[in-house]
């Protein structure tokens, strides 16, 4: 009896993206990238219900970023976190090292997928009447907006980094006043190419009925100010650093959201959005 066939799988699709694609696909990815750490402070072991959520939410994100029939999916579509090689000899500490390893190696490969989108900037062709955002400002400029909260290390290690990479960092509070308003000295110095927003856990928020769903949260001024440089420079050239657990704001869905880690890793990230916003910077001096 001759054998069925099986059809053939669907042909691989290499997608076209825009800006803006590649900018929600990035943040989606970033918050993938979260929900994997936050394993770690949770205290999840390799058979946790939470990481089998974890992994089908990546799967998820994938297939909605890249497409159905993606090379990207096909590649990491069943993704599951490495357990290394569970050993029901391991003690239970030994099995936790072998899970957090393969926790690492999934960030690490999260991060590599952001880095193949954000390289399909370059195949954007930012003309036309249907981007004008896009667009690098008429005048050149290497001026860099922060705006900040009360965490004066979070503020000071963004702004070192700018000079880093030969940028001008603008923090209000440090220009003169010259007897102006404060929204007056804030819109004259607004004029830059590029704003930073640091979203750091400086206040506390909860529905009035619920305490019990306090979250920690930026301050009420960085959030305005967040939306101002959304309409002024639009979301591509606008991103958000926040430390890990605060609130992220979903009505801005389009801004980048970087997480603002110990270990550096936003760096690199950040660099490459100020240049992709049409900023000359030497990524060279990012490492």
């Amino acid at each position: 009896m001759a054998r069925r066939k099986l059809p053939p799988p669907p042909p691989i699709e290499s997608r076209e993206f825009t800006i803006s694609e590649i900018d929600r696909g990035v943040a989606k990815l970033q918050r993938r990238i979260e929900e994997v750490r936050s394993l770690e402070s949770q205290g999840v072991r390799h058979n946790d219900a939470k990481k089998r959520v974890v992994e089908s939410n990546i799967t998820d994100t994938i297939r909605d970023v890249f497409g159905p029939n993606s090379p990207e999916l096909r590649e990491h579509g069943h993704l599951m976190i490495w357990d290394g090689g569970y050993n029901i000899y391991d003690t239970p500490a030994e099995q936790q090292a072998k899970f957090l390893a393969g926790v690492s190696q999934t960030v690490t490969l999260l991060e590599g997928l952001i880095a193949r989108l954000e390289e399909k900037r370059e195949d954007v062709i930012p003309h036309g009447p249907t981007t004008p955002a896009l667009i690098a400002p008429p005048h050149v400029t290497r001026k860099v907006f922060v705006v900040h909260g009360h965490d004066e290390a979070a503020k000071q290690s963004v702004a070192r980094y700018l000079e880093k990479l030969e940028l001008e960092a603008i923090i209000l509070h440090e220009e003169p006043n010259k007897g102006r308003t404060l929204i007056e000295k804030f819109e004259e110095h607004s004029d830059v190419g590029f704003a930073v927003v640091l979203l750091t856990p400086d206040d506390v928020g909860y529905p009035k009925d619920d305490p019990k769903k306090a979250m920690p949260r930026a301050r009420q001024n960085v959030i305005f100010e967040l939306g101002y440089f959304v309409g002024h420079l639009k979301r591509s050239r606008v991103c958000a650093l926040h430390r890990p657990g605060v609130e992220i704001l979903s009505d801005y869905e389009g801004v980048v959201y970087i997480p603002f880690d110990e270990g550096g890793a936003w760096q690199l990230l950040l660099a490459r959005e100020i240049k992709a916003a049409g900023m000359d910077i030497n990524l060279n001096l990012a490492i």
